[in-house]
């Protein structure tokens, strides 16, 4: 009903999925390790310590090696350099100036708005369209506010 129940079936499917992915690489882990574990029974004692100790001399050479280059060559390092700030442009005036031709528009507009008051019809048109928006009287008196302060400077 909510599509709880088809997220969760996507989640159990994602999940079976991941555990068959699982599975395959441990039955392809198991596989190798035998068939290393048969190819080194063959081998003598000696050779596999032989092997043992080249294999730890190799992983702790390269350990020792890679700190060594860490803390010793800082030419490889990645450099950040700081966030310069730019200036930005000092804005005065964000909004556009109004017009006497859009200031008449509005008038006529809220003049309409008013009319459609008078009569039960109006009343029902200006509703339906105060519901559509909600913020048509503000923004129209906020607009003419605005034209009259930009008259006054």
């Amino acid at each position: 009903m909510w599509g709880w129940g088809k997220k969760r079936e996507r989640q159990i499917g994602a999940e079976r999925q991941r555990d068959r992915l699982f599975r395959r690489v441990d039955k392809r882990l198991q596989r190798w390790a035998g068939i290393l574990q048969q190819k080194t029974l063959t081998w003598s004692p000696k050779k596999q310590k032989a092997v043992l100790a080249l294999f730890c001399f190799l992983f702790i050479s390269a350990g020792t090696y890679t700190i060594w280059r860490a803390l010793h060559h800082n030419d490889y390092l990645l450099k950040i350099d700081p966030i310069r700030p730019f200036p930005l442009q000092q804005l005065t005036n964000r909004r556009p100036p109004l017009s006497e031709a859009e200031h008449a528009r509005l008038h006529q507009l809220r003049r309409t708005l008013d009319s459609l008051a008078v009569t039960k019809e109006g009343r029902q048109t200006l509703d339906s369209i105060l519901h559509d928006y909600p913020d048509l009287r503000s923004t129209v008196l906020e607009l003419d506010n605005l034209y009259h302060q930009q008259i006054k400077k």
